[in-house]
């Protein structure tokens, strides 16, 4: 009789389990939309989802993120991915941006985009219309609201904003696949790196 609740009891957690991972599952954006830093083999693999709607995360993006990028990305310790959350206009138009550059110029754009951002979301977007027309990849055809109701960045911004599970919390950070509740500081990330190196320690 033991043996039977006790395999009816595993059988319950294995089910538990499963649909536990099945709620908290979302897709992410496809990576022409997400500008990443650093060594895709590091260690540690962040995702920070974000928003130019957010002053939280460009405060970090333009403030903090160079340090960590110096002292822990450029090192080989963390590749960072950078996640919009596309529920604003100004983050739209950064998708659209995005999806016509190489994976080269992403991470400068989305950079110097975010500075542009802080300071007044119309330059902003001016800015972004200049920088596509220069490079050749467009201009402000493809930022106008009518080509952005068509654009196939809105049509992903859309499916993506529909999964429940989606973080709604900007900034939210996902480390190594685990959505975590810290800001990501740079001494948050260097203990990060210090667990994966000295994985014994976390057991005191």
């Amino acid at each position: 009789m033991g043996h039977i609740i006790h395999k009816s009891l595993l059988s319950s957690l294995v089910v538990f389990s499963l649909i536990s991972l099945k709620a908290f599952s979302f897709d992410k954006l496809d990576a022409k939309y997400t500008p990443s830093f650093g060594d895709k083999k590091a260690p540690v693999q962040i995702t920070e989802y974000f928003s130019f709607s957010c002053e939280k995360c460009l405060s970090f993006i333009n403030r903090d993120f160079a340090k960590i990028k110096t002292e822990c990305i450029d090192t080989g310790h963390v590749f960072w991915t950078f996640h919009p959350d596309p529920a604003d206009l100004l983050t739209l138009q950064l998708m659209v941006c995005l999806e016509r550059l190489s994976p080269e110029e992403k991470g400068e754009f989305f950079l110097l985009a975010s500075q542009k951002a802080v300071k007044n979301t119309k330059k902003a977007a001016h800015w972004m219309r200049e920088t596509l027309k220069r490079r050749g990849n467009g201009g402000e055809e493809f930022l106008s609201l009518a080509m952005i109701e068509k654009a196939p960045a809105t049509k992903a911004a859309l499916s993506y904003l529909k999964q429940e599970d989606a973080p709604t919390l900007i900034p939210t950070i996902e480390v190594n696949g685990e959505l975590r509740k810290e800001f990501p500081t740079a001494s948050f990330i260097k203990s990060l790196i210090h667990q994966q190196e000295h994985p014994c320690h976390l057991k005191n």
